[in-house]
């Protein structure tokens, strides 16, 4: 990632930091306090405690700075209730359980927004931490790499903080 930053001539604005973001020493040997994006690409559903990788990424979100998340999710935002669905849903959770892979869902992008900005399907903001808007949140159905009959749903959320 460094080469590609250096390559693009961003390497005076652009730090990058790849660690676990739920190892408290990592994150305060080798993150700055406030950074201006915090990026999860297909690697928050990799992570065992996700709801706290969210956490400590908001709260090290600077004024205005950017969450974005690329992963595999659940569902849908407009996936209608039916029993067909829900036993494809289980059965690809069940897939990706086996590399330790936990598809998302909204209930856990929940605790990241302000109450009137709340996702469909997400509740409100339940902690202390300054409260993100959310500027995209798309899911749609993708292919999967040497699985082409198995389409989940990948989704990108990209959410601001919202010092308002």
């Amino acid at each position: 990632l460094d080469e590609r930053v250096a390559a693009n001539g961003l390497d005076a604005l652009v730090e990058c930091v790849c660690g676990d973001i739920n190892d408290a020493a990592f994150v305060a040997a080798h993150v700055p306090p406030r950074v201006d994006i915090a990026t999860f690409s297909y690697s928050l559903s990799m992570i065992p405690d996700a709801a706290n990788a969210l956490r400590v990424a908001r709260a090290l979100l600077a004024p205005r700075g950017v969450l974005a998340v690329a992963d595999f999710f659940y569902d849908g935002a407009a996936s209608p209730p039916s029993l067909l669905r829900a036993a494809e849903a289980a059965a690809q959770a069940a897939w990706f359980r086996q590399d330790g892979v936990h598809l998302l869902r909204a209930s856990q992008l929940a605790p990241l927004f302000r109450p009137d900005a709340v996702p469909k399907g997400a509740t409100k903001l339940t902690d202390t931490l300054p409260p993100l808007a959310c500027v995209w949140l798309e899911r749609f159905r993708g292919a999967v790499p040497l699985l082409p009959l198995l389409r989940p749903f990948h989704g990108v959320l990209v959410a601001q903080r919202d010092d308002a």
